[in-house]
């Protein structure tokens, strides 16, 4: 039950969340204008960096005091909510069940605190919108929030309105207009950059659903040919492998660059990546490698079925 849920937060939050002042009031700055404005800008930046750095390098607890130390410096940026979101995310994993709630709840407030200060744009109006979809309504989801969400989101934002008008699709059982939306956001989504890192995610994602796997794969391919650290493109990859029966010595390695790349909270777990490569090695008739990789699912986690069912028809 309690891996069920977890897995059922790290779904949640598949973009950067906040964590909101415990007052719920959004605190005042310095005005632009002024020189102390300035340098708190620049050293909450700094921060910032420091943040993304602890949590590619899995220090969970250090990027999360440095990213409060950004809020502390520049509590009206939106980016800097987000960057602490994105640090207690990655607390969801470890956490019991009552923690999990208690960190949900918080990931709602601090968005509407996100929302608040972001007057261009519609990066954390998407997130607060993704939590209202899937988060139960015991942490605050709310489908009719979403929907209202949706509609500035649409009005800011072409490419992340598609995205929101097919997330909207999506929650409704509607598969075709999902993934229609979600193909409109590809074309007109930027190259590169943590946007288009989300358009492919839910476009390939939405491809597997409707048994385009061929499809799915072209994006995953094309995507880490001009993004090779897109670590969810690489496990993409390796998915449409195994499911495929096709390019299996391709989805190996793609697997293999995914776990050699950085991990960080809401991307696949390495024992669902370990189960892919056993997976493969089994279509190609490796025994051994299969059975070694299988194991490895179950070391990372004991509870894994599928490696379970695996191993023991080995």
């Amino acid at each position: 039950m309690v891996r069920l849920f977890a897995i059922l937060l790290v779904l949640l939050f598949g973009v950067a969340l906040v964590a909101a002042p415990a007052s719920g009031r959004v605190p005042q700055a310095d005005p632009p204008e002024s020189s102390e404005y300035a340098a708190a800008q620049a050293e909450a930046s700094r921060w910032l960096a420091r943040s993304r750095d602890h949590l590619a390098a899995g220090e969970t607890e250090s990027a999360l005091a440095s990213a409060q130390r950004a809020i502390a410096l520049a509590p009206r940026r939106p980016e800097t909510h987000l960057m602490l979101a994105n640090a207690y995310r990655a607390r969801i994993a470890g956490s019991g069940a009552y923690r999990q709630l208690i960190l949900a709840r918080q990931i709602r407030e601090a968005l509407q605190a996100a929302v608040a200060l972001e007057s261009v744009g519609a990066e954390a109006h998407l997130a607060l919108m993704r939590f209202h979809l899937r988060a139960p309504a015991l942490v605050g989801g709310s489908r009719r929030e979403a929907g209202k969400l949706a509609d500035i989101i649409v009005q800011r934002d072409p490419v992340r309105g598609a995205l929101a008008l097919g997330l909207l699709a999506q929650s409704e059982g509607d598969a075709e207009l999902a993934l229609a939306q979600f193909e409109r956001a590809d074309l007109r989504a930027p190259a590169a950059g943590p946007l288009r890192r989300l358009v492919v995610d839910l476009l390939g994602q939405s491809l597997e659903q409707s048994g385009r796997w061929r499809a799915a794969g072209v994006l995953y391919a094309q995507s880490v040919d001009a993004d090779p650290d897109f670590a969810e493109g690489w496990f993409g990859l390796g998915r449409v492998a195994a499911e495929t029966g096709d390019h299996l010595p391709q989805g190996i390695a793609a697997l293999e660059r995914y776990l050699a790349l950085p991990h960080q909270a809401g991307q696949p777990a390495a024992e669902e990546a370990h189960y892919l490569l056993g997976s493969i090695y089994l279509q190609l008739a490796h025994a051994d490698q299969a059975r070694a990789q299988f194991r490895l699912a179950l070391a990372l986690d004991p509870q894994h079925a599928e490696a379970h069912r695996a191993l023991e028809a080995l």
